[in-house]
């Protein structure tokens, strides 16, 4: 979830982690903006529905809420992004797909996709085989977690966190090969024509069970119910 705040619209929301509601003073206080400015972007965050306005205090609105835990007040606090990489698996052969976008252009890889946040594991593992390989699959696992970054110099220019889950397809003969997708025989796997980590991966990991489990925090107004599953 990406969030564009200019910095007037960064401190005002800044202030809704640590309180639910604030009154305009109260506001005023904290972001030292100018009160005139100020009346001005609460209107603007009001109408593009970050901000609710209810008895002369202010809140967060239910699609605001949803970007607190992305929100970070400078660039170097940048969280990496999540993504589940799917290993579909038969025969001693894994599909790959050829990128088509930088930084790893022209290379083989796993298939991969973002978690979306109202997803599971699962749930977004088998989306993701099922956009970019047309195909039905039994979910098989978490092979591994694995924090990847990628450095500039000696600074952090990109960070993952993968999710290596491996799958298996229902029906092999629906899945079509293409020029950017295609069966690869695990033994025979090309270094120099794969992203590093991935051919790192299949030739690693495929065999392990990453000990993974999610937690599923239910919230209600008096308490909240928290659910274990391993994945």
């Amino acid at each position: 979830m990406k969030l564009n705040f200019d910095e007037k619209r960064k401190k005002i929301f800044q202030q809704f982690l640590y309180a639910e509601r604030l009154r305009f003073s109260a506001i005023l206080s904290k972001t030292k903006i100018k009160s005139n400015l100020l009346a001005y972007f609460l209107k603007k965050m009001v109408a593009e529905g970050l901000l609710e306005k209810e008895n002369e205090q202010y809140k967060l609105s239910e699609k605001a809420e949803k970007m607190i835990p992305f929100f970070v007040p400078d660039s170097e606090r940048i969280s990496p992004l999540v993504v589940i990489l799917v290993a579909l698996v038969h025969e001693e052969k894994v599909l790959l797909i050829k990128r088509q976008e930088r930084p790893y252009k022209g290379l083989w890889s796993i298939l991969s996709g973002r978690l979306l946040i109202q997803e599971s594991i699962k749930e977004a593992a088998l989306r993701i085989i099922s956009e970019k390989a047309y195909a039905v699959c039994e979910y098989c696992g978490v092979k591994s977690v694995i924090y990847e970054r990628v450095l500039e110099g000696t600074k952090s220019k990109h960070g993952f966190v993968f999710f290596l889950v491996s799958v298996k397809p229902k029906n092999v003969s629906e899945i079509k090969e293409k020029d950017f997708l295609k069966w690869f025989e695990l033994k025979k796997l090309s270094k120099r024509s794969m992203i590093a980590s991935d051919y790192w991966m299949l030739k690693n990991h495929l065999n392990l069970s990453a000990g993974v489990f999610e937690e599923r925090m239910e919230q209600g107004k008096a308490s909240s119910k928290m659910r274990l599953e391993h994945v």
